[in-house]
Formats: C-alpha cells, sequence, structure tokens
C-alpha cells in the first residue's frame, strides 16, 4: 500500500463553543482546548510538511500571537518525536 503525504494541515485552537458547535472565542495553537499533541500524532502518520496557523481573532497583537502559535507547535511536535 502507498505511503499517504499530506504537504499541509491546517491548525487552529478554540476555549468554548456554542451549543451547535460553532466556535466562540478562539485561542493560539496550544492555548485552548483542542489535544494538539494528538492532532500531531496523527498528522506525522500522514508524513505532513507544513502546519498553517489559522488565526482569525486575536487575544493579544498578532505578531505576539503566531509566536506563541510556532512555540506550542514545536514544543508538542518535538514530544511527539
Amino acid at each position: 500500500m502507498a505511503k499517504i503525504r499530506l504537504q499541509l494541515h491546517t491548525v487552529r485552537d478554540e476555549t468554548e463553543k456554542d451549543f451547535f458547535g460553532t466556535i466562540k472565542k478562539v485561542a493560539e495553537v496550544g492555548e485552548g482546548v483542542i489535544d494538539i499533541p494528538a492532532l500531531i500524532n496523527q498528522a506525522k502518520k500522514f508524513n505532513v510538511g507544513w502546519y498553517i496557523v489559522e488565526q482569525q481573532e486575536f487575544n493579544v497583537p498578532p505578531m505576539e500571537s503566531i509566536v506563541i502559535s510556532y512555540k506550542n507547535l514545536e514544543k508538542y511536535s518535538e514530544r511527539t518525536s
């Protein structure tokens, strides 16, 4: 069986949803309720090459937000290696 490779994977995090499952509040990656280490473990099974952080709202200034997300992705990627 051929090994599947996904080049890109979008990642986001959230702090809460409403009754219908719609995101009410966003969070920087690794700062919310989504199990980012589990997500990374699954992504590694598909040989993901790149993670794209999706951040449409910010709790902190945008550049600070991406630094937080980047550091958390880096930290969790090392833990799941």
